[in-house]
């Protein structure tokens, strides 16, 4: 068994026999330097010197040169004497010397060291008698004279003389007298010994390896029953070690600290252990205690402890967390038994065997069994004790329960078969004990069948059979199987109960969490357990009734019936190195949380009565038991709504310091379990966190459930009085206020400032009372004011009252908040506490001072609000109730103590106050929570439990929400913002410019904040044409967007229409909880189809909208879902219902300001360029009762003031958000005032592939739950993305660069697909498109064939189609000139400052062109027709592109300089969705739609017959693994003339993939304007023309001078044809 299974450490000893060590050399090969080197080294000498009386020192070395070998003494004449010097091998030994010494010290003889080292030694020689016996010494000297080493035999000497002069030497503790011959003195190692057989001229033998000393500790006994006797430790360790001067250290677990140490004693004995015996009590009983084995230089072999664990914190074991032996002794344990270390388990109690080693005792061949004595219910009886206790039984049942570790050493039997009762109050007897068995419970298992012999226990009230070792046997035999009790509650009263001790139950789903204390963070206290309670937890008695009422008593009575703990199986405390039973992985653990039991339990009883798991808990226990209702976080994730205008509420702050423990001289802090300090615990007057790190951990706690509180006014109490610390008084409070707001946005938060009248200041306490408020909903009313002079308050912090103004009003009320003195102190047991009377007085001393605020501020209605120590039935909770006061909070509790709930903390109001009351509520995110998630007590556990930057935990005491109506008061104007957005098209998912739903969200909320009287609306399109998340669920998610939002009314627009009335009035206005209006869709009859308008109140202003739509539908919807609906003429639609709301008749509706939404506007931001429009029209001819007209549909962003009525459109997609703020006067109902604004909601869209990127800045940061509802849409999209389509029979893809990366610059099969797709989408509704235009940037990825998921290959699903074009644009129309037409294609080589040096446009079938890569800019176009006919350069073509394209994007400027631009409202989704589902499938076309064409020869030529004709040409192939034509056919005039190889190769970051050399002999027969025609075989055909004259006829030669001529030129063109002839 290795040392390392105890837990031990191996240690070196020696035999007593063995030499000593030279004092001289350390164990390693380098040994130190004697002593210092002497001051004038010159005064070495190797040589005799008798006069020379300087004393010696030591010369410096490595130890690697020594006398290792000494003969001088042997029977007879000493003969062959010598000494040996041992060195590294090869090192010289010339001029070294070796000097004698006589016993007085006087040297005799000096011998030169010669020769080297060859075999690591060399040996000086003396022959016979030449080296003194008896006493004498050898000094070592070096070259320099400096003596290496001076030792001597037979006893120290002191050299007189020479070289060691004055030096004491080393006695080699070994010698040689009349020694058999052959025997020497040798150094072994570092220690001398002999004599031994020499070994002259030759390395001495290595040592012998030590044996190594095995310790540890083997056997305990602390604990007896009555007074502890016999108590000892044992320690076993190797036969014959010395362990002298080891020790065992005593720890108490209380603390850590060590408190009692004993030596070991000395040489092992055969035996094999050493025992320590302690006196009567000498040894602490544990929970937890332990004990230290150090061995003799102080080093810790191990820390053992039981009942649990805990860190030392002084002596050996300082900072080391103990090994939990896992068994333990209690005060039953019989005299005579110990724990032992058996096999490497400790295991007892069991007989002791202090003195000899533990070895385990033979339990028995298993499915042996004796004959029973009694059964389970004759062991228990039917009383609350055994009628057979102190008697030896033997029963048998199956084991429910086992405890082999964590203190309870033992497990649970029950009687097979048992249980289940169908009516447990029938029963008499429990049919269950608990085996108490250290020795035997690691050898069960639940489910077995054991039997069992031992000693009938009564231990602390629970009944138990304590079995030995051999006592317990497993049988072979089946067992009936233990059914639980379900549904079981258990009963009231200890007798009721003791039938079921130890039974197996399944607890009703009744009981919930009571308490938490006992989980750990409050000293020594993690017992692991928590205190529940059936129906509901236990409540203070005070906080129902006085004590000594009838009522009181009810109370407690009922507590004690409905408690009962949850414990963990162990009766160790939780060890800070380990995981908190329960609370592990469970936050809900948390007073209030209803339990449901995963698995059945055991009715145990420890002190109080139990409900155990069937093991041991360590960390979580989910198989256990969930707390997952009732009183849980997600509860409380926020306050309950309380209503009214304002909401006041009251916070204990739990000791916010911003003066830290770690400034301030003296303090001393509570540290975490690695002793870093946490908070202040004593020596100075701060009480908050010890250092700026843990200051941060409660600040954000405190801010986040401050500002989660929703107040308007918060008192707080426990804040740091700072003119305590020599600041300004108020200087901690304006840090909390700096760090709320910035959380909640500056400005948000301000604080009441300290009175210039106040107590002395050695009168005030380091802690105060203040006041919070939100600048935006109430103002100061004066200055604050503090109770002074006032006895009753001498031992309290006193009140502080303040008086707020509602804004926008003149109601003003008082608030005082208060924190009463504490109940602690010495005064015995009182159910109220220490000090009542006190509080009493400082309850009716508060309300004469709130009186007197009150009247001073000539106001009515009075809070006093607080931390006022009593619970709600106490004494001074009735004072102030007896002086008018209503007590708010009565149903709900705020504080936890003693395992039970009551209100520390109120809010009472007047009576006139309490007619305002609109709610009440207690927020419960602290008092419920253990203790561990508070910021004091971060690292207390390996599991962590604080949870950085949530409200829970923020204090020990809930916050009280009060929520106020603000009486009317009836200000001269209102002022109303009205926020728009339009053509929202489901763009819910921030991306780009478009803010998403979650910053919309809070966008609105931030002006609902700053003023209550906001609208939110939409000028249509909210819905359609939407990005895939959306537009895929049929916009729902959109819809639950605004919803949340609070959209207050709509206006139809086109796109709420794309799947016809129908949907709109079945599905989508059930689904909106707006209202939609439109005045001019009308039925048959004239008659409106939908509400024309709807009057919304806003302060006591009624608005009206008005709606309407382009009166363009039916050419932007289908007509069929539009059958029956007329779209009348805008104007006079909604001019007639301006006038009915303002025509005084209150029958047919009245507004006092009238608004119209209308899905249309204008196609620019110049309003003028409506002029003659529908929409222009209803502008020129509003109603003079229009106060604005609030438009959408041409995704444009303008504001106007047109003659005091305001025209807007904020754009498109959530990019902005329009901001209409209007004054209104309440008299008359007239607009005094208007402004307007569009609110960038993205000022920066940010770009991730910038180098540096640039991150995204929006207006805010975005509502959680709207992006809850958001992700969850994603989610489903990404499931329903896996939809088919349709499908394709082969790849779409991007063009490719060499190495497979895209190239934008190559043309692609995808790129002219989605164009032909556009062109088709676009058509439906405008007929007159005839070309598409596709940027490549705008494709995101590749169609493939093959398949991305499970729908199988050639399958074109939802999501497939949205990834390649992700940008969910809509497609706009734009019409352009021929010429225009042409520079756009120019545009495709981009400007040199583009990262990019060529964009290739997909372009849909029909549109052809030819082009010159080498030519200049401007230059590059060569032919350019549509469907065959060449495109007229002064010809009107109507354009299709993406709304990116459309504005001038990639730098396509002239797209954005088309007129009669209009946006389809389709978007390239739905035009691909839309596409397939009506063809169903699409193969991609391999035909090259523009081709690069480069003359060599010249175009414009006349050819003749024979002439070359020489061109080359580009982009005749794709680059993603398309087919890819091996040549191509030339013809010219009709004629094939040749035929050129097509170059496959790419090239990089152009469309040049595909190129071929044209070179054709222009043939006879030929004349006039012929056809050049290049095609291939996937359809690329290229067409041109040249010009061919006629051969000539030669003329005759007019004499036979020219005839010769003729020929001589022939000849010499013939005989010289590298000449250049003309």
């Amino acid at each position: 068994m290795s040392p390392s299974s105890r837990g031990g450490r191996r240690h070196a000893f020696r035999p007593i026999a063995t030499i000593t060590t030279l004092a001289l050399a350390s164990l390693g090969a380098a040994v130190p330097a004697f002593a210092a080197p002497q001051d004038d080294p010159s005064s070495a000498s190797a040589g005799l010197s008798s006069g020379d009386e300087s004393a010696a020192t030591f010369a410096q070395t490595d130890g690697s040169i020594f006398i290792s070998e000494i003969h001088y003494d042997n029977a007879g004449t000493d003969a062959r004497e010598f000494i040996e010097i041992q060195a590294p091998a090869g090192t010289s030994l010339n001029r070294w010397t070796v000097v004698l010494y006589g016993a007085d010290g006087v040297a005799y003889n000096t011998s030169n060291v010669r020769g080297s080292a060859s075999n690591g030694t060399v040996v000086v020689n003396y022959g016979s008698e030449s080296i003194v016996n008896g006493t004498g010494g050898v000094a070592l000297v070096n070259p320099d004279g400096g003596v290496v080493e001076f030792l001597s035999y037979g006893g120290a000497i002191t050299a007189a003389d020479g070289p060691a002069a004055g030096l004491a030497s080393t006695d080699l503790a070994v010698q040689q007298t009349e020694t058999e011959r052959g025997l020497t003195l040798q150094r072994i190692g570092t220690t001398w010994t002999g004599p031994v057989a020499g070994t002259q001229g030759a390395l001495n033998p290595e040592p012998e390896p030590e044996p190594e000393v095995e310790a540890f500790i083997s056997e305990i006994h602390y604990d007896n029953a009555g007074a502890d006797t016999g108590e000892a430790i044992e320690v076993q360790a190797t036969v014959g070690a010395d362990l002298t001067g080891w020790t065992l250290v005593l720890y108490n677990g209380n603390g850590g600290s060590s408190y009692d140490t004993d030596p070991v004693g000395g040489v092992v004995p055969d035996a094999g252990v050493l025992v320590v015996n302690y006196p009567t009590d000498g040894v602490q009983n544990g929970s937890p205690d332990g004990v230290a084995l150090v061995d003799a230089d102080g080093n810790l072999v191990e820390f053992l402890t039981y009942e649990g664990t805990f860190t030392a914190n002084n002596g050996p074991a300082a900072g080391v967390t103990g090994t939990d032996i896992g068994v333990s002794e209690a005060s039953s344990t019989p005299i005579g038994q110990s724990l032992q270390l058996i096999d490497g388990v400790w295991t007892g109690p069991a007989t002791s065997s202090f003195g000899t080693i533990n070895t385990a005792e033979d339990p028995g061949e298993p499915g042996e069994p004796g004959e029973d004595t009694h059964t389970i219910a004759q062991i228990q009886g039917t009383g609350d004790a055994s009628p057979v206790a102190g008697q030896t039984v033997t029963t048998t049942g199956v084991v429910t329960a086992a405890y082999p570790t964590g203190g309870f050493n033992g497990y649970y039997l029950q009687t097979a078969g048992s249980g289940g009762d169908a009516d447990p109050s029938t029963r008499t007897a429990s049919d269950a004990v608990f085996v108490f068995s250290g020795a035997t419970v690691g050898s069960v298992q639940i489910g077995d069948h054991v039997q069992v012999t031992g000693t009938v226990v009564e231990f602390n009230g629970l009944t138990e059979i304590t079995v030995g070792a051999g006592g317990a046997v497993v049988l072979d035999t089946p067992a009936e199987a233990v059914k639980p009790i379900e549904a079981f509650a258990l009963p009231g009263s200890d007798a009721e109960r003791e039938v079921f001790e130890g039974m197996l139950v399944a607890p009703v789903a009744d009981y919930v969490v009571s308490d938490t204390y006992a989980l750990g963070g409050w000293g020594t206290t993690a017992f692991g357990s928590i205190g529940l309670g059936l129906g509901g937890p236990l409540v203070q008695e005070t906080d129902v009734a006085l004590p000594g009422t009838p009522e009181f008593d009810a109370v407690a009575a009922d507590n004690a019936a409905r408690a009962i703990t949850l414990d963990d199986g162990q009766s160790a405390r939780t060890a800070t190195s380990a995981n908190v039973p329960y609370l592990t992985g469970a936050p809900n653990v948390r007073t209030g949380a209803g339990l449901t039991f995963a698995s059945p339990v055991i009715v145990d009883y420890r002190f109080q009565w139990n409900f155990q798991p069937t093991a041991p808990v360590d960390g979580n226990a989910d198989d256990v038991v969930l707390f997952n209702t009732g009183n849980t976080q997600e509860a409380n994730a926020t306050p309950a709504d309380v209503g009214g205008d304002l909401t006041l509420a009251t916070f204990n702050v739990l000791n916010y310091f911003t003066t830290l423990g770690v400034d301030l001289a003296g303090c001393q802090p509570y540290t975490d379990r690695d002793g870093n300090p946490i908070t202040v615990d004593t020596g100075c007057d701060a009480r908050g966190a010890w250092d700026a790190e843990n200051l941060q951990r409660q600040q954000d706690k405190i801010v986040a459930a401050i500002n989660g509180l929703g107040a308007d006014v918060v008192s707080l109490e426990e804040i740091e009085n700072s003119a305590q610390f020599g600041q300004d008084r108020d200087a901690a409070l304006a840090a909390l206020v700096d760090a709320l707001n910035a959380d909640a946005g500056a400005g948000t938060w301000a604080f009441a400032p300290s009175p210039a009248v106040l107590p002395d200041l050695a009168e005030q306490d380091v802690i105060r009372n203040a006041f919070i408020y939100r600048p935006a909903s109430v103002e100061l009313a004066g200055e604050s004011v503090v109770l002074t002079g006032s006895a009753a308050f001498d031992n309290a912090r006193e009140p502080l009252a303040q008086a707020f103004t509602a804004v926008g009003s003149d109601y003003t009320f008082v608030a005082v908040t208060n924190h009463f003195k504490s109940k602690g102190g010495d005064c015995g047991d009182l159910p109220e506490g220490c000090f009542d009377a006190d509080r009493v007085a400082q309850a009716q001393a508060l309300t004469a001072f709130a009186q007197e605020v009150a009247d001073a501020a000539e106001v009515e209605d009075i809070f006093l609000l607080g931390d006022f120590n009593s619970y709600g039935a106490e004494n001074p909770v009735v004072a102030l109730e007896d002086a008018g006061y209503t007590n708010l909070n009565t149903d709900e509790t705020t504080y936890v103590f003693d395992g039970k709930v009551g209100s520390l903390d109120h809010v009472f109001a007047n009576a006139s106050a309490l007619e305002q009351v609109t709610g009440v509520d207690v927020w419960s995110i602290n008092s419920a929570e253990s203790v561990l998630a508070e910021y004091s007590r971060y690292n207390y556990f390996a599991s962590e439990h604080f949870q950085a930057g949530t409200q829970f935990r923020a204090s020990d005491h809930d916050p009280i929400i009060v929520g106020i109506d603000v009486p009317e008061t009836a200000t001269p104007t209102v002022d109303i913002n009205l926020l728009s957005i339009n053509d929202f098209h489901g763009r819910i998912e921030a991306n780009g410019q478009s803010a998403g739903g979650a910053v919309l969200s809070c966008a609105v909320d931030s002006f609902r904040t700053q003023n209550p009287n906001t609208l939110f609306v939409s000028a249509g399109d909210s819905i359609g044409a939407s990005t895939f998340t959306s537009f895929i669920q049929q916009d729902q998610p959109t819809i639950d967007v605004l919803n949340t939002i609070g959209l207050d009314v709509s206006a139809f627009g086109n796109h709420e229409f794309d799947q016809g009335q129908d949907d709109v009035n079945d599905r989508v206005i059930p689904a909106s909880n707006w209202p939609y209006v439109a005045a001019n869709i009308v039925d048959a009859n004239g008659d409106p189809v939908y509400d024309p308008y709807t009057i919304l109140d806003v302060d006591g202003i009624s608005v009206g909208f008005i709606g309407a739509i382009t009166e363009e539908m039916p050419a932007l919807v289908s007509p069929a879902g539009i059958e029956g609906l007329t779209f009348s003429d805008m104007g006079e639609a909604v001019n007639s219902y301006s006038a009915q709301l303002s025509d005084g008749d209150e029958a047919n509706g009245e507004a006092d300001v009238i608004v119209v939404l209308v899905h249309d506007g204008a196609p620019s931001p110049d309003l003028a360029s409506a002029d003659g429009t529908p929409y222009g029209d209803l502008v020129a001819g509003a109603d003079s009762n229009i106060d604005a007209i609030l438009s959408g549909h041409t995704h444009t962003a303008y504001t106007h003031d047109v003659d005091g009525m305001w025209v807007t459109q904020t754009g498109q997609y959530g990019e902005a958000m329009g901001n209409l703020a209007l004054t209104v006067d309440r008299a008359t109902g007239e607009v005094t005032a208007a402004t307007a604004e569009n609110v960038d909601l993205v000022p920066v869209p940010g770009d991730p592939r910038a180098t540096p990127p640039i991150p995204r800045e929006t207006f805010c940061e975005g509502d959680p739950a709207v992006q809850e509802i958001i992700d969850e849409a994603v989610a489903v999209a990404d499931e329903l993305g896996a939809v088919p389509l349709g499908e394709i029979t082969a790849d779409f893809n991007r063009a490719r660069q060499s190495d497979g990366s895209e190239n934008r610059g190559g043309e692609s099969t995808l790129g002219n697909f989605v164009a032909d797709v556009q062109l088709w989408a676009a058509q439906r509704t405008n007929p007159n498109a005839q070309i598409a235009l596709m940027n490549p940037g705008g494709l995101r990825a590749d169609m493939t064939y093959a398949a991305s998921g499970n729908e199988g290959d050639g399958v074109l699903t939802y999501r497939e189609a949205a990834i390649v074009q992700p940008f969910a644009n809509t497609l706009v129309t734009t019409v352009l000139t021929g010429d225009q037409l042409a520079q756009v294609l120019e545009e495709q080589w981009q400007p040199d400052t583009a990262s990019r040096p060529f964009l290739r446009l997909g372009v849909s079938a029909g549109l052809t062109y030819t082009y010159d890569p080498d030519a200049a800019a401007g230059e590059r176009i060569l032919d350019l027709s549509l469907n065959g006919e060449p495109i007229d350069a002064a010809g009107q073509y109507t354009v299709v592109v993406n709304s990116f394209l459309a504005s001038g994007g990639d730098n396509f400027a002239t797209l954005a300089e088309g007129t009669n631009t209009a946006d389809s409202g389709q978007s390239d989704l739905v035009a691909m969705v839309d596409y397939m589902a009506e063809f169903g499938s699409a193969s991609p076309d391999y035909s090259q739609r523009a081709v690069g064409v480069n003359w060599v020869s010249d175009p414009a030529a006349e050819y003749a017959a024979g002439d070359e004709i020489a061109l080359d040409l580009s982009s005749l192939a794709f680059s993603a693994g398309e087919p890819v034509p091996a040549e191509v056919v030339i013809t010219l005039g009709g004629q094939q003339v040749g035929t050129a190889a097509v170059d496959p190769a790419i090239v990089d970051t152009t469309d040049e993939v595909g190129q071929a050399q044209v070179r054709v002999t222009v043939p006879e027969g030929l004349e006039g304007t012929v056809d050049l025609v290049i095609s291939d075989d996937n359809g690329t055909s290229v067409t041109t023309t040249v010009t061919v004259v006629a051969d000539e006829e030669p003329e005759e030669p007019s004499s036979p001078w020219e005839a010769f001529a003729r020929f001589l030129w022939a000849l010499l063109k013939l005989l010289f044809p590298w000449w250049p002839w003309p």
